[in-house]
């Protein structure tokens, strides 16, 4: 959107997920990033984000007319996936429970989960390529068998630190039934306090919290109900409409 040059002709449609400019991105990176995101959501009809915690955000940048659009996901096909041998394939015990979390990245939060529940006796399974030292049990797995892993997972634990436009590692956890505590930042939020979800800021609340929802079956249960319910709701057939609406109604603004 930055770079893009206008034709008088045309209407443009701007997408964004999110707005990343931490401290620890280095001052001339952060200046990029500001600038272009100021220029940009300048430059076009219509902004399109994730979640009404980027679109306010966006709005309050500058941006003229900005629209949420949210993440879709293919619950039929999800919904086939069965747990079949997996935990007998990835060797996972089944003799304590198994919390899911996150990406083993510093940036998602898994350290500070991890530091906070390694002595609690659960078995802490991350995912994804390995980027930290902690002793969890790492798995790069193809997409069906990480949706069994969070299935698998009494909780998922989703502690990210960086502002999130969604979080769709959130969002599969509730679509596959399991409760999640999640750190609630940016467009997260949204989703965790729609789903009816728990939001925890301070990884040293976790121990208290993880014993109390584990000895708590009928609100875990509830919890997973009710993110399944909230969840299913994000179908592709609704993302394709609500993007023909915004194609629709922007080809029909005034120039």
């Amino acid at each position: 959107m930055f770079l893009v040059r206008r034709r008088p002709d045309a209407k443009y449609i701007g997408l964004v997920h999110h707005h990343d400019a931490r401290d620890d991105h280095g001052i001339l990176t952060r200046a990029l990033i500001v600038l272009s995101t100021h220029i940009g959501i300048r430059k076009v009809d219509r902004l399109v984000t994730v979640s009404k915690f980027w679109k306010q955000r966006f709005t309050e940048l500058g941006a003229a007319r900005a629209e949420v659009v949210y993440n879709p996901f293919d619950i039929e096909a999800i919904d086939t996936i069965e747990p079949g041998d997996f935990l007998a394939r990835y060797d996972i015990p089944s003799d304590r429970p198994v919390l899911y979390i996150g990406m083993d990245s510093p940036d998602k939060g898994a350290v500070d989960v991890y530091e906070a529940l390694k002595d609690e006796g659960y078995l802490l399974v991350t995912s994804g390529a390995k980027k930290t030292n902690i002793e969890t049990l790492n798995l790069d797995l193809p997409y069906e068998d990480y949706l069994r892993l969070l299935a698998t997972a009494a909780l998922s634990i989703n502690l990210s630190k960086i502002p999130e436009g969604w979080s769709r590692v959130t969002h599969e956890s509730m679509l596959m039934g399991t409760p999640v505590i999640g750190s609630g930042v940016a467009g997260m939020r949204e989703l965790l306090e729609d789903g009816r979800q728990t939001i925890c800021t301070d990884a040293s609340e976790l121990p208290e919290l993880v014993r109390d929802l584990l000895a708590d079956p009928n609100k875990m249960q509830q919890m997973a109900a009710d993110g399944r319910r909230y969840a299913e709701g994000f179908t592709i057939q609704k993302f394709k409409q609500d993007w023909l609406d915004i194609v629709d109604r922007t080809l029909s603004d005034e120039h």
